[in-house]
């Protein structure tokens, strides 16, 4: 059996810190249920910055260049979602 689940769009804010780096925040999510994917894992495509949700799906990674990002989210059971943030 395949299992077709997928992670909703993350939430995203960013906000600009010292030395023009900043923290992007969001919450991960399973689409149908809303439930919180604690575990999921977060990267920055082409870069090492990562993290991993955590309580309430809740994630940050701190000391991002400004920029474009492609952000992407995997989770065991899950089809891995990608999004362009800035």
């Amino acid at each position: 059996m395949f299992l077709t689940n997928k992670i909703i769009p993350i939430i995203l804010l960013f906000s600009t810190c010292a030395f023009s780096q900043g923290t992007l925040r969001g919450v991960v999510q399973e689409e149908i249920t809303a439930q919180p994917l604690v575990g999921a894992h977060i990267s920055l495509k082409g870069s090492q910055q990562g993290a991993i949700a955590q309580q309430e799906g809740y994630f940050s990674i701190q000391r991002v260049d400004p920029g474009t990002y492609e952000l992407e989210v995997s989770f065991v059971g899950y089809h891995s979602q990608t999004s362009m943030v800035e």
